[in-house]
């Protein structure tokens, strides 16, 4: 392979597989670019070089101020505070990712795409999903953001320097109503198989069923009303409003789960459906349906129930407008990704539906 060397722009020499690999040294540290063309390959690495030579304009440590930034996001109400368990959670990885370098002791006006991308591969390492990568990625760079509002920094990553993990195929085989009911029958703890049936007969997310209490249900009407979600992190229990705090929307339910509740009510009269503050044991639940459902040849976790549920709408004829408020979409783009043909319908012969 022959090397072409630009006048101080680094070093760039063609790949095996055709795209174009760029170098450069600063600060006695190494850094590289790749692209499919060699002036895609010099455009990249001129905005790592015009990046390297950010100007500090604060000796604010990384660390310290993304923390203090999340908790100043949540007392203005800015994002959940489940939404700060999660973004916390990435900022601490971000921390711990670079070897011996901790990103706590790097001024906020050092942080380079270089930093970000090292992130990337460790992730990548520890097979965490493509998507969760891009949403882990997302959360750091807000930081970085914010602090170019706040004047801590000149100017933020551009995000064309930040290496993509590889997308992940959303093909996935669905289990059919009969395979599912097989797969909850095989488990042996009554509460798991109503928690599970929920999901199915209703298509709440796993966080608004977990949270649900005995009034919110009514049993006459067949309805379910969705008035708070959950998260837990470790040992902690977060109960908050549900997704985009749509509280009080409902989801209609046939007879079959209707009968389904009128049991478990016998058996569990107390406020909660679940035994929601013990985080260990919702993860137990959820981890038991993907259990077996990988015994079974699937993949995927408690969001499997909510796709079959939009399936079994789909294929009794429920209009694409009443699903979308069945599933409680803020976009019917959202539910689009659910699903294919539709016939038009009303939403009570939801209630009449038998599977």
């Amino acid at each position: 392979m022959t090397k072409r060397r630009g006048n101080q722009e680094g070093t760039f020499y063609q790949r095996a597989n055709g795209t174009w690999c760029g170098q450069i040294m600063i600060n006695n540290i190494r850094y590289t670019v790749y692209a499919k063309g060699i002036q895609e390959c010099r455009r990249k690495l001129r905005d790592k070089i015009q990046e390297e030579k950010t100007t500090n304009t604060s000796d604010e440590l990384y660390y310290p101020y993304a923390i203090r930034t999340i908790e100043k996001e949540v007392n203005q109400k800015e994002i959940k505070r489940t939404t700060s368990v999660t973004k916390r959670c990435a900022i601490d990885k971000f921390n711990s990712a670079i070897g011996d370098i901790k990103i706590g002791d790097i001024k906020i006006g050092d942080i380079t795409a270089d930093h970000v991308n090292k992130f990337v591969g460790s992730l990548l390492s520890s097979n965490v999903t493509p998507g969760t990568i891009n949403t882990m990625v997302g959360y750091v760079l807000s930081i970085i953001n914010t602090s170019v509002v706040d004047g801590l920094r000149d100017k933020g990553i551009p995000s064309n320097l930040i290496n993509k993990p590889p997308k992940e195929s959303k093909k996935r085989k669905l289990p059919t109503v009969e395979e599912i009911k097989s797969i909850i029958m095989e488990i042996k703890e009554n509460y798991i198989r109503v928690f599970l049936y929920i999901l199915l007969y209703s298509g709440l997310r796993g966080g608004e069923a977990i949270a649900l209490k005995w009034s919110d249900i009514d049993l006459d009407k067949n309805k379910i009303y969705i008035n708070r979600g959950y998260a837990s992190i470790g040992k902690e229990v977060i109960i908050s409003s549900p997704k985009s705090n749509r509280i009080g929307e409902y989801a209609q339910f046939s007879d079959v789960l209707k009968n389904i509740l009128l049991d478990y009510k016998k058996e569990r009269n107390e406020e909660n459906l679940f035994n929601l503050h013990k985080a260990l044991e919702v993860q137990r639940m959820r981890q038991c349906f993907s259990r077996h459902l990988k015994r079974h040849g699937f993949s995927g976790g408690l969001h499997v129930l909510r796709h079959l549920h939009a399936s079994i709408l789909i294929n009794n004829h429920i209009d694409i407008k009443t699903i979308q408020s069945q599933l409680r979409h803020a976009d019917i783009s959202t539910t689009n990704k659910y699903l294919h043909s539709l016939q038009e319908d009303v939403r009570e012969d939801i209630k009449k539906l038998n599977f």
